[in-house]
């Protein structure tokens, strides 16, 4: 259930998990509700709805329309998907910093404090650290597994496409991500419900990533704990640690990748 706060100056009732009156700048004196929110950040739900659907909508669009515009190009099917997501995620990196100009200060909070950076070292040890440990324990059962195709497509993209590639993969899409499934997606549900709004994020951003009607539907749903795993981590430690942690602990997560696909064939 949603609350509200009315406010002692100007007697405008708002949301509750705002820190200022949206009308007066008032101090909010009972902010933070729960002492788990004071690392969190809380906007309008506008903004919060807003960054979601810019983000998540917005990435399928543009990718759709550059789709549209490569094919009649004759590039190979790498360069293409690379130009694609290069602009897709660039323009909503570029949506979602407009969107949140007037707050940047806010989200920037806390992210040089040590307790942050190393926060989003340990989120980042442990995403890596569970994605080797399920992949050895799969190869030792000898199941027959492989790679799904999204994560496919984007080794093929970092060893054909280095510079783009990271652009997009080590700066770009983890930092569009973080706004748009914990920012946006995260914080409005958080403000109703606990569960709901890890559950909401960690499904919308795993089952995007698994190709179910693919020619290999088993070994993708045998990638969906490496996709879920990351996508609880990420939420805790936004929870948890604040914005910053979850998006140190993404990038370095993608940067990692990143050196893995170059110098491991």
């Amino acid at each position: 259930m949603k609350k509200f706060h009315k406010c002692p100056e100007c007697r405008n009732e708002y949301d509750a998990f705002l820190s200022n009156c949206p009308t007066c700048n008032a101090r909010n004196k009972t902010f933070p509700l729960e002492p788990r929110f004071e690392r969190m950040i809380f906007l309008s739900d506008y903004k919060e709805v807003v960054l979601f659907v810019a983000g998540f909508f917005g990435y399928f669009l543009f990718s759709y329309l550059m789709q549209l515009g490569l094919s009649t190009l004759r590039f190979d099917d790498i360069l293409k998907s690379a130009i694609q997501n290069l602009v897709a995620y660039g323009v909503v990196y570029g949506i979602t910093l407009s969107i949140l100009w007037t707050d940047f200060g806010l989200i920037i909070q806390g992210a040089r404090k040590w307790r942050t950076i190393i926060a989003g070292l340990i989120g980042c040890a442990v995403t890596i650290g569970f994605c080797f440990a399920y992949q050895g324990i799969l190869l030792a059962a000898n199941v027959d597994f492989v790679l799904d195709s999204n994560r496919t497509m984007i080794l093929a993209i970092i060893r054909n496409q280095p510079i783009m590639a990271f652009f997009i993969f080590a700066l770009f899409e983890p930092i569009a991500e973080e706004f748009t499934y914990r920012l946006g997606l995260f914080t409005v549900v958080r403000k109703r419900s606990r569960i709901f709004a890890y559950i909401a994020p960690i499904l919308v951003y795993t089952l995007i990533r698994v190709q179910f009607m693919g020619s290999n539907p088993v070994n993708e749903c045998l990638n969906i704990p490496i996709h879920l795993v990351p996508a609880f981590l990420y939420c805790y430690l936004y929870e948890h640690e604040g914005f910053s942690a979850s998006v140190y602990a993404h990038v370095l997560v993608n940067l990692v990748t990143f050196a893995l696909a170059l110098t491991i064939q």
